[in-house]
């Protein structure tokens, strides 16, 4: 739904490719990645493929995950040899996201984060990125506690072991996201898209008739939240697998919140709270968010929960 930073995850990449590196090469014991050369067969043949990927290169560490699964398929026979190479590679995916960086690096600005935490911190995921109704604040709390989001493999790990440890296939997400999603494949990955690149919006739908479930906010008109439901527009498998639609009928209350606001701020008193928030040196775009309580701009959704969903409806209701 929401688009991760494409700057901050660029920024990101080459040092989570660095304390990848040093994770894989810093065993004591030289890992099974490094054993095999790529003229090895079956299962050896597949680590010196990751090996290469992870290790003597960044081709999996930081490459598009499609472009990885393509490479792949050319190299090996589709499905052979996946559960003893997913048992591996979901091994290394665990114990890595979960090192404190000081064992990696002692010298490093955030050694005492573990690296799932700081990869979140860095990529600057404030919201889920799948359903952006959840906060996905990470945070370095007392007692050497972490607070950080769940990451789901876009694509699954279980099916695409490979890409276990790749970072753009690697989705900070809430946990009811990560646990709907699961094994299931969908089809916009964050890191590339976000809805409002393949026109998905929400509507509202009355429930009896099908038609529009708002009308023009006027004085007189009686909105009652219960007799609408919300619909995506052009809707695809994000939205079926995470079931958008059922769970942001749920926030119809929002929707009475705002057509009360709407109602009450008529043209000469909306005009004066911008005037008045003028004065104080704001923006247009910081007005909007201060008395809708969302943002104007698709790249700013991800940093309020609910925003893709109000900015919607406050368009369908023509109020901009």
């Amino acid at each position: 739904m929401i688009r991760i930073d494409p700057h901050k995850a660029a920024k990101v990449a080459p040092e989570y490719s660095r304390l990848l590196k040093l994770f894989l090469k810093g065993n004591r014991k030289k890992s099974k990645l490094e054993k095999y050369a790529p003229q090895a067969r079956g299962y050896r043949r597949q680590l010196a493929f990751v090996n290469k990927g992870l290790v003597d290169s960044s081709t999996i560490a930081l490459g598009n995950p499609e472009d990885i699964k393509k490479d792949y398929v050319a190299h090996f026979k589709k499905g052979r040899n996946l559960d003893k190479f997913f048992k591996l590679m979901e091994g290394y995916y665990s114990r890595f996201l979960g090192t404190t960086i000081k064992d990696l690096d002692p010298k490093h600005p955030d050694k005492e984060l573990k690296v799932r935490t700081w990869l979140a911190k860095e990529l600057g995921v404030k919201t889920c990125p799948y359903c952006n109704r959840e906060y996905t604040f990470s945070r370095k709390l007392r007692n050497s506690r972490e607070v950080h989001p769940e990451f789901d493999h876009f694509y699954p790990k279980s099916k695409y072991p490979y890409l276990a440890l790749s970072l753009y296939n690697l989705v900070p997400s809430c946990h009811s996201c990560n646990q709907l999603k699961s094994k299931n494949e969908i089809d916009l990955n964050p890191y590339f898209k976000s809805f409002e690149d393949d026109g998905l919006r929400f509507t509202l739908v009355d429930k009896v008739t099908g038609g529009r479930g708002v009308d023009k906010v006027d004085d007189h008109w009686v909105f009652d939240p219960s007799k609408v439901e919300v619909k995506i527009k052009n809707g695809n498998k994000n939205v079926r697998v995470f079931g958008l639609e059922e769970v942001y009928s749920g926030h119809t209350y929002i929707l009475a919140d705002i057509v009360t606001k709407a109602q009450a701020y008529n043209n000469s008193f909306y005009q004066s709270l911008v005037d008045s928030y003028s004065g104080l040196g704001k923006t247009s775009a910081e007005i909007y968010r201060l008395i809708w309580g969302t943002y104007m701009e698709p790249n700013e959704y991800g940093l309020r929960s609910l925003s893709k969903f109000t900015k919607d409806v406050l368009d369908e209701l023509g109020i901009k």
